[in-house]
């Protein structure tokens, strides 16, 4: 045969290895291009906002960004939590009339508590946060019961969140010495709104939204 057939078809078989290569590779995509996608494998970029694992120990996560989020699916369980960023890499698929990423690979990008919010951040847009771990800084202004208030100045309480302490090892003693001492602090944990109530009238009304407390510590910047 002569060479230069034999040079031409390694060539022709070396870029079709190639160019198989590259249609393989999932595409990077917005989560608002995901619709119309089904079959197709993509690696996406968002937020844990929602999170469960089914009774077979599979995992069940909604992935948000820019107020679109999607299901994704995982055969088995991740350590990604709930506000951490993520990349996924998988195949959307439809189920019960949705789409759905089927996850292959979900690497964590971001996590929650290593990014911390201002106050003004959290109050200015809090429907954005809202369920989710979020960690805040700034100072004890008051303590009431199983309540403290987070305030962004010691002085003022013009931009403040309410805390309340979930977990009955949390010594207010403490809390109380660091107001005095006037110590910045970051505060982790849960922001959720409150439910509906009535009051003696019978009027609705809803609490304000607030942060259920996981742990906290002195701020050291």
């Amino acid at each position: 045969m002569n060479k230069g057939f034999v040079v031409g078809f390694a060539v022709i078989g070396v870029v079709l290895l190639y160019l198989a290569s590259v249609m393989s590779q999932p595409e990077n995509i917005g989560l608002n291009d995901v619709e119309g996608c089904d079959g197709k494998n993509v690696t996406v970029k968002g937020v844990v906002v929602e999170k469960y694992q089914t009774k077979n120990g599979n995992t069940i996560m909604d992935v948000s960004d820019n107020n679109i989020s999607i299901p994704v699916f995982l055969k088995g369980k991740t350590d990604a939590e709930i506000g951490d960023e993520i990349r996924v890499t998988g195949k959307i698929q439809k189920y019960k009339d949705e789409y759905e990423i089927v996850a292959s690979e979900i690497e964590i990008l971001k996590r929650w508590n290593e990014e911390s919010l201002n106050l003004s951040q959290l109050k200015s847009n809090p429907e954005k946060y809202e369920g989710m771990n979020i960690n805040v800084t700034g100072f004890v202004t008051s303590i009431r019961h199983n309540k403290f208030n987070l305030s962004d100045d010691q002085n003022t309480t013009n931009c403040s969140i309410k805390v309340v302490i979930m977990k009955s090892t949390t010594e207010l003693t403490e809390l109380a010495e660091l107001l005095l001492k006037n110590q910045k602090i970051f505060v982790k944990g849960k922001f959720v709104k409150g439910k509906t109530e009535q009051d003696e009238n019978g009027f609705e009304y809803r609490f304000e939204y607030f942060i259920e407390l996981d742990r906290y510590g002195v701020f050291n910047e």
